[in-house]
């Protein structure tokens, strides 16, 4: 079976049973005098270990960067910030053709 893409599937936990399970069956291979059983394997995508991958180093992102917004706080302060409306409304009107893409 080839898994493509996740849909919520955790991938680390699938890989981890069939491992266990792996190994439970090379045990009763060799206590059943040699007798071969045949269990399902599952054959992991490369797309969906990368995605395991940008999972994992998403977690360890903070989720605020303090570093960014002191430096924007002091600016506002100082009266230096000025953001630029035309990027800010090119974001808000990708975001809504995103938005109404999806539906």
């Amino acid at each position: 079976m080839i898994i493509k893409g996740t849909n919520g599937f955790d991938v680390a936990k699938a890989y981890a049973a069939q491992q266990i399970k792996q190994e439970k069956t090379n045990i009763q291979k060799n206590n059943d005098g040699g007798k071969i059983t045949r269990d399902d394997i599952l054959d992991i995508s490369p797309e969906a270990r990368q995605a395991q991958i940008y999972r994992a180093e998403l977690k360890e992102l903070p989720d605020v960067r303090e570093d960014l917004v002191s430096s924007i706080k002091k600016r506002i302060q100082e009266g230096t910030y000025k953001p630029d409306v035309g990027k800010i409304a090119d974001g808000i009107l990708e975001d809504k053709i995103s938005i109404d893409i999806r539906r």
